[in-house]
């Protein structure tokens, strides 16, 4: 038992070592200067992301990319709503920090079609050494629940708390 209680502090020191800080302010952020990749009102393909709740990597933003260009800066509980044209594109996220203190991108290849409408989940990659965050498909049910109890924020605005 005693053991067990120790392999659990240990872990939990470990996991919780990116989010016993403020959030860094003086973390490098990524331009978005260049936005014209997504459309905040209309287009043909509707994309939702929304960052999950964790306590792991709360403090730092998660920045959405679309075809490699940054289009926002989230925090946990961000959620975020925008077009993209059809076709095949590449949708991410990247973020800074991590044991090496450098930035990680994790991108998808997409192929979308006219009215079609994708939604997805990013989180710390907790269980994948190779990445250091994880975006998910998931159902437009599990993505409403997120903007219910998320915060919205727009295209080209880095979240601030």
């Amino acid at each position: 038992m005693r053991n067990i209680k120790l392999i659990y502090t240990v872990l939990l020191l470990v996991l919780s070592g990116c989010s016993s800080i403020p959030v860094d302010h003086s973390a490098p952020k990524l331009q978005l200067d260049d936005i014209s990749v997504v459309n905040k009102s209309s287009g043909d393909v509707k994309v939702g992301i929304a960052r999950n709740n964790n306590l792991l990597s709360s403090m730092l933003h998660y920045w959405p990319t679309v075809s490699g260009k940054a289009i926002s800066g989230m925090l946990t509980g961000d959620v975020i709503e925008f077009y993209v044209p059809a076709g095949k594109l590449k949708l991410g996220a990247a973020c800074y920090g991590g044991w090496s203190q450098s930035w990680k991108l994790t991108e998808l290849n997409l192929d979308v079609t006219v009215k079609d409408e994708r939604f997805f989940l990013l989180s710390p990659a907790v269980l994948d050494g190779s990445k250091y965050l994880d975006i998910e498909e998931v159902s437009e049910d599990v993505y409403k629940s997120k903007l219910k109890s998320g915060q919205r924020i727009e295209v080209g605005t880095v979240s601030k708390r």
